[in-house]
């Protein structure tokens, strides 16, 4: 369980998102369920910026999983951090 350290909401971790066309560049870690995606872009340019920012982000140990909520439907906040409860 995740919880917001802003507004205290609870969150249960579905799985990792990973994108097909990074899958031989992700780090991968044991007992997580994947969920793949593809991403589209409108040009090369953007697709190359976004790929970089995905794996600066993975450096950085910030990863992208895809959450629920417990008991509410809100997604969370921009800026807030989630701790492991």
């Amino acid at each position: 369980m995740l919880k917001s350290e802003l507004i205290g909401q609870c969150w249960t971790v579905k799985s990792r998102v990973m994108f097909t066309h990074l899958v031989d560049k992700h780090r991968f870690f044991d007992n997580e369920l994947i969920n793949y995606m593809t991403l589209s872009r409108a040009s090369l340019a953007k697709r190359s910026e976004a790929d970089i920012e995905v794996l600066k982000q993975e450096q950085a140990h910030m990863f992208q999983y895809l959450v629920q909520g417990i008991s509410h439907e809100q997604q969370p906040k921009v800026g807030d951090s989630l701790l492991v409860e």
